[in-house]
């Protein structure tokens, strides 16, 4: 996820010198490096040093052990602090920063690796309009976002938006079995099914976006009675 928001702040025009990642596996250093052009080290605290916003995408079990070290350093310099890590909670990431550290969290779903994402964001009432703008630009470099009111709301987040594409997936399945059935050659309905399948994806997104009608409601609009 870290290297999907970076394409994506990297796509939007941050600048390559504006980013600088601290990496403990040298592959995926050295990954980083040769191909976003971006400082990556394995020294967190060097990655950290002049950091306006500091991202945490490291496996949940190692958020602990990431940030506890770098308590005083985020002390001196009061970065707004977003965390990837899936469920880990606010106040855990409070106490593990330090007293004061303005804190947000976000869920990204996995369509956001190809900028396609669905991202919920929390903060708590104490985190400013400033802090909040900083992560949702960084969030917004992956797709769109929502701000959710309370924090256990982005466990919600995490199954609706999280698990929504494996429904589309199903739905596409099964329109190429409907398609083997009446008789298409297997590399001409899944090119068929993958294009329509496309093609309906965005008239629904550009119908949804222009009407304030239900999802229920226009599906409706789309069909006859028998």
């Amino acid at each position: 996820m870290g290297r999907a928001l970076i394409g994506g702040l990297l796509r939007q025009g941050t600048r390559p010198e504006q980013i600088s990642v601290g990496e403990s596996v040298p592959a995926a250093r050295e990954s980083l490096s040769r191909e976003l052009g971006i400082s990556a080290t394995a020294d967190n605290r060097a990655a950290l040093a002049d950091a306006a916003i500091v991202v945490v995408a490291v496996k949940p079990q190692d958020t602990q052990s990431v940030l506890e070290p770098l308590r005083d350093l985020l002390q001196r310099n009061r970065p707004t602090v977003l965390s990837v890590a899936a469920g880990i909670r606010v106040s855990a990431l409070e106490t593990w920063c330090g007293s004061g550290i303005p804190v947000v969290r976000a869920m990204p779903n996995r369509p956001a690796l190809v900028g396609a994402g669905a991202t919920g964001l929390y903060a708590p009432t104490h985190v400013d309009a400033a802090h909040r703008a900083a992560a949702q630009h960084v969030m917004e470099a992956s797709g769109e976002v929502v701000w959710v009111p309370r924090e256990d709301m982005l466990d919600a987040v995490t199954g609706i938006s999280g698990s929504g594409p494996a429904y589309a997936f199903y739905f596409l399945e099964g329109l190429e079995e409907a398609a083997r059935d009446l008789g298409f050659a297997a590399a001409m309905f899944a090119s068929v099914v993958r294009m329509r399948s496309i093609t309906t994806k965005l008239i629904i997104r550009r119908i949804t976006s222009c009407s304030r009608r239900r999802s229920a409601s226009l599906g409706y609009r789309f069909t006859t009675a028998s």
